[in-house]
């Protein structure tokens, strides 16, 4: 069983690709391509933190269509959002696995709980707000613009979960930087 986190899909929502200058053509195409992009990731019995924005339209039928087993940190557009599916829902969460201790939250924190050595992870700001200290957005386009190619558009397939290994490379290259 792999970890895996993402957040702001924003299944159904045609202006989220304006706002967010996503590479499709329709928010048909888009949710298409991100549920095939989330199911070539992840497996059936993979666990999967979504940290909030997941569906401006019934989540239901979308999450029938995804691998895993999903757990929802709500965001602001999360409101109406049944529990059908999820295998938990809540506001926020402190994840362990063995050591490591991650605080999950739709939103941004500039501190938290134990963060001078504990991990951030959020969503919310679309890859416009920069990491600080051992924090990371896992949005799907923060995540887009994390593995494009240097000097490229985002691609299709970039939309994606995150996996905990991936994370991990992100907060040891993050480490090495602030200790310059």
């Amino acid at each position: 069983m792999s970890l895996f986190f993402s957040a702001d899909h924003h299944f159904g929502h045609k202006r989220i690709l304006e706002l967010d200058d996503r590479p499709f053509s329709s928010i048909e195409e888009n949710d298409e391509t991100l549920i095939s992009n989330w199911n070539k990731c992840v497996g059936p019995n993979d666990e999967v933190w979504y940290l909030g924005d997941f569906s401006f339209r019934d989540a239901t039928d979308y999450l029938k269509r995804l691998n895993g087993r999903i757990h929802l940190v709500r965001g602001n557009h999360d409101d109406k959002i049944r529990r059908d599916g999820f295998v938990s829902i809540q506001e926020a969460a402190y994840l362990r696995r063995g050591d490591l201790k991650i605080y999950l939250s739709h939103y941004a924190c500039r501190v938290w709980r134990n963060s001078h050595w504990s991990w951030h992870l959020y969503a919310h700001s679309h890859g416009s707000l920069p990491p600080i200290g051992l924090s990371m957005d896992v949005g799907v386009k923060a995540v887009a613009e994390l593995f494009k190619p240097e000097g490229q558009a985002t691609r299709p397939t970039d939309y994606r979960p995150i996996s905990l290994t991936e994370v991990s490379n992100f907060m040891r290259e993050r480490k090495c930087h602030d200790e310059k």
